[in-house]
């Protein structure tokens, strides 16, 4: 991480380092071995081992010393983990004054290559990687001005793939642009050194950034308290758009107050993240929308505890969405976890100065994940043995993964989540091997050791163990290499012939699970740590279209005031149980009415809320579209089209027999939908004419790792990767996020009613520790499958 203050840069460096170290000493006559191994570390993915043996028909002393030293790159882990990467609180100043004076902003390019706007020297400076001196790219040293050459007060600086350099120009009131490493810049937005509020004028430009193809810049036009955006093929004088605020300086969510950070990639987040400086707040604005979210500080509020901000100006966001904010005021960088309105203090501590653990009006913050370091030092093996006709081996490892730290000795370790010593002794004669293992992980650690020797002829043992966990198990990306991963073998929690063919599931806060069963005509309850279900909605085996019966009901949902809500397939409806009533009152669609009014459902599939419970939202398959309603809607009032509705297709614009959906705006501001017809994933944004292809090939079912064939469900989890229900293909795909190609994570393809195989899956649920559970419409039953 990197921190401008008004006069110096400062670097936090995120490091890891591993030393292990373990003696062995054995002496053995004729029958007898004894051991002690110690070892430490602290690693971030590290595996060392040392093997050491002596074999012998006399006795003998032997010894033997061992180093060995590597490095390696690590991988940057979410900092609001446990396990998390951190950074150092103590800085290393790598630029400062004579050279250079008041810093603004900062950028990096993909060599690393650092650019820095220096606002009082009127120029932009370039620090090659692991070089110390920087030189001047664009402006003149010591000379302000308003010509091609020069600069006034450069606030931001971005480099794009091309190389291109572009400056937002303060005082100058304009977006300079230089091409091919040219120290000439050209005006592409904004008119030099004159000010204004119409569209093709700016008014103190502070930060800019671009989309994530650099098709587009945004800019904070602060003195117009307004976000532009321009195409990057802009030149002086064109309009821009405005994307956010441009309604007075302010603090209501409609407006912005003298912004001054931006960042913007879609391909994190659909919203831009706004430093309202003014008001000393984070806002969220989707592009182009009247209105955005306070998310971190209090509007008009200054103060410097963890939920105030002081003038705060630069932000950026890491890969999970983790808020990074230089409080300026405060003189400190605040790290907000996702969805936490409660800052943490990374670098400084509140009280300005130029120590090593100090801010001064810092200004900008800069983070690089890509050439973390690690080093691993396994040293010093000795072994000493005495030994009369008898072979002896003694071998030593030990490996730590995910960025944790233990401290093991003599059969004892502790972790997040649970620790276990177990011991165990067998003894015979002849011949004897000790070994040691340890090793920890990010959720859960062990120390086994073990003594044993044993004959051809006889032998006798003797096992005692001992065991305590307790605590949740935490989730970790199962996409990173020291992710979570599932037990590929299921273990069946409900099966015929209690249940008939199951459809969607849901859990709620208890993790009581509630399941639909498409030929029972019921929902099935099924208490945490129990293994009947009731029913608590349908009557069993009886179809119907009343306010006790339901016909073909496909999905589930429970609300936070525990009120049930069932699509009714063939009845055409979506029906309502209150305070655990067995009648049910139709809120969407007309019972038994098929249709395709904005008050008619056609074979609705499955349903779910937004995160506040304010709007359903329902798979209308048979209409192809999706439906949203208030919550407080009643049969016949009408609902709205937020996605497809214009026939059956594989245009973009178009759905073909939509079935799962997940929305949740705390996660995406998207709706996840399976194009079951068309055999896809779509992104949608509620509302759009349009949606986006992101798993599947529109219109080619298949197998492959890029194909589908009929999905079912989806749920996404919080690091945005995506769980589909390969209905076809008997198989459940982990679609990681913003990649096409799947990993299958349960069943393999074929058919079946094994432990490790799925028959026609059409539901998917996570418990609240992440166990899948899986439901089988062809094999009549739920698997669920552990995390591991």
């Amino acid at each position: 991480m990197y921190l401008s203050n008004e006069s110096t840069i400062t670097t936090s460096s995120t490091t890891s380092s591993s030393t292990s170290s373990s003696t062995t000493s054995s002496t053995s006559s004729s029958s007898t071995t004894s051991s002690t191994t110690s070892s430490s570390s602290t690693s971030s993915s590290t595996t060392s081992s040392t093997t050491t043996s002596t074999t012998s028909s006399t006795t003998t002393t032997s010894s033997t010393t061992t180093s060995s030293t590597s490095s390696s790159t690590t991988s940057f882990l979410d900092p609001c983990m446990s396990n998390g990467s951190r950074w150092n609180t103590t800085g290393i100043t790598i630029l400062s004054s004579p050279t250079v004076e008041r810093f603004t902003g900062m950028f990096f390019d993909s060599q690393d290559t650092l650019y820095i706007a220096d606002q009082t020297n009127n120029v932009v400076w370039k620090l090659l990687k692991n070089t110390a001196t920087p030189n001047v790219v664009v402006g003149t040293l010591g000379s302000s001005g308003a010509s091609a050459t020069t600069l006034y007060y450069p606030q931001s600086v971005y480099v794009d793939s091309n190389k291109t350099l572009y400056v937002s120009d303060n005082y100058n009131h304009r977006i300079q642009k230089y091409i091919n490493e040219s120290t000439n810049g050209i005006t592409m937005a904004g008119i030099t050194n004159s000010s204004g509020a119409t569209l093709n004028q700016l008014k103190l430009p502070r930060c800019l950034t671009f989309d994530s193809t650099d098709t587009y810049m945004y800019v904070a036009d602060s003195g117009n308290h307004r976000i532009m955006c321009y195409p990057s093929n802009s030149t002086s004088g064109d309009n821009g758009t405005i994307v956010a605020g441009g309604k007075g300086s302010g603090i209501a969510n409609t407006q912005l107050y003298t912004p001054w950070g931006i960042f913007y990639d879609e391909t994190i987040s659909e919203y831009m993240y706004i430093t309202n400086s003014g008001a000393h707040t984070v806002m969220k604005w989707l592009p182009g929308a009247s209105n955005g979210t306070v998310i971190a500080g209090v509007p008009g509020l200054n103060g410097s505890n963890a939920t105030l901000l002081n003038s705060p100006r630069d932000i950026k966001l890491d890969a999970y969405l983790n808020i990074y904010v230089a409080d300026y005021g405060n003189n400190r960088t605040q790290l907000f976890c996702r969805n936490n309105s409660n800052g943490i203090t990374i670098a400084g501590y509140g009280a300005p100065g130029n120590a090593s653990t100090t801010l001064g009006g810092p200004r900008e913050s800069t983070i690089t994940t890509s050439s973390t370091s690690s080093t691993t030092t396994s040293s010093s093996s000795t072994t000493s043995s005495t030994t009369s006709s008898t072979t002896t081996s003694t071998t030593t490892s030990t490996s730590t993964s995910s960025s944790s730290s233990s401290t093991t000795s003599s059969s004892s370790s502790t972790t997040s989540s649970s620790s276990s010593t177990t011991s165990s002794t067998t003894s015979s004669t002849t011949t004897s091997t000790t070994s040691t293992t340890s090793s920890t992980s990010s959720s859960s650690s062990s120390t086994t050791s073990s003594s044993s020797s044993s004959t051809t002829s006889s032998s006798s043992s003797t096992t005692s163990s001992s065991s305590t966990s307790s605590s949740t198990t935490l989730f970790l990306d199962p996409c990173m290499s020291n992710g979570s991963r599932w037990n590929t073998t299921g273990i069946t929690i409900l099966s015929a012939p209690t249940t008939g063919r199951l459809i969607g599931m849901f859990f709620d806060s208890l993790d009581t699970l509630y399941i639909a069963d498409q030929t029972n005509y019921t929902v099935w309850k099924l208490l945490k740590n129990t293994t009947t279900p009731i029913v608590v909605a349908g009557t069993l085996g009886t179809p119907g279209a009343t306010a006790t019966t339901l016909y073909f009901p496909q999905s589930v949902y429970v609300d936070s005031n525990k009120i049930l809500y069932v699509s009714d397939n063939n009845n055409h409806r979506v029906q309502k149980y209150i305070n655990e009533s067995t009648n049910g009152i139709t809120m969407i669609g007309i019972t038994n009415i098929s249709g395709a009014t904005l008050y008619q459902l056609n074979s609705p599939r499955y349903l779910t809320f937004d995160s506040i419970g304010r709007y359903m939202y329902v798979a209308d398959s048979l209409n192809h579209r999706i439906m949203r309603y208030p919550a407080n809607s009643t049969s016949g009032d009408n609902g709205t089209i937020v996605a497809g509705g214009n026939g059956s297709g594989i245009a973009n614009t178009q759905l073909d027999t939509p079935w799962g959906i997940f929305y949740d705006g705390t996660i995406s501001e998207y709706m996840y939908i399976t194009n079951s017809g068309a055999h896809t994933v779509m992104k949608w944004l509620p509302g759009a004419s349009n949606g986006t292809v992101i798993a599947g090939v529109a219109g080619v079912p298949g197998s492959n790792a890029t194909l589908l064939n009929s999905p079912r469900d989806i749920k996404l989890d919080a690091y945005l990767n995506m769980y589909v229900v390969d209905y076809n293909n008997n198989r459940t795909q982990l679609f990681c996020r913003n990649n096409s190609n799947a990993i299958t994570i349960a069943g393999n393809g074929a058919p079946g009613n094994t432990a490790t195989t799925l028959s026609e899956p059409r539901g998917i649920a996570f418990d609240s520790s992440m166990n899948m559970y899986v439901s089988e419409y062809g094999a009549y039953r739920v698997q669920k499958f552990l995390t591991l």
